[in-house]
């Protein structure tokens, strides 16, 4: 199978919120995003198949406000109906040097920010260092040319919607960063 990808993307904002920023905001702001593939495989005697769907869209926040900031985002994918927190946090700025945050975001290990440059990521992503968010409690501190971030997951994000109870179990893989998921079909076919 061949596999085109097309991002178009139409953003109402672009923020990064750290808390350097010192004025007071609140911005609303979304994407949507549309993917066209052209399909043809090996044993099919058929014309090439070529279509595009809406791939991804998503509503999100940011605010800041005497030192407290808010962040959130909500996607949906509308092809696996499935919908779920994509990050969430309250962050407070202690101090010119230190600053502290909690709820869903991104862990601070690993590839930081969004790595991936294909329709199936990597490796990396897979194995939980890329783009990955839990629920936890974060800290990060400013030491001149040095900027250290600790952090303590609790759980994984939490578990949104998914359509298909085939696709989904108890642990939850119906969120936005990638985990290995046991089920008990794979245990009992081990046994």
């Amino acid at each position: 199978m061949k596999r085109i990808l097309f991002i178009c993307a139409i953003t109402i904002f672009v923020s990064s919120l750290r808390a350097q920023q010192k004025e007071d905001f609140f911005k609303l702001g979304g994407a949507i995003r549309f993917n066209t593939s052209v399909e043809n495989y090996e044993k099919s005697n058929k014309a090439l198949n070529t279509y595009i769907k809406l791939d991804t869209w998503y509503l999100s926040a940011d605010a800041h406000k005497s030192g407290f900031d808010l962040s959130f985002q909500y996607r949906f994918y509308p092809d696996s109906k499935a919908h779920f927190l994509h990050h969430g946090y309250i962050g407070y700025q202690i101090d010119h040097n230190l600053y502290i945050k909690g709820g869903v975001f991104q862990k601070p290990f690993g590839i930081g920010d969004f790595a991936s440059h294909s329709w199936w990521f990597q490796i990396p992503y897979y194995m939980g260092l890329e783009d990955t968010y839990n629920t936890g409690i974060g800290l990060s501190y400013q030491l001149s040319q040095w900027h250290f971030d600790f952090a303590y997951f609790r759980q994984a994000a939490p578990k949104g919607f998914i359509s298909d109870n085939t696709l989904d179990n108890d642990v939850g893989n119906g969120r936005y960063s990638y985990a290995v998921v046991p089920t008990t079909e794979n245990l009992i076919n081990s046994i």
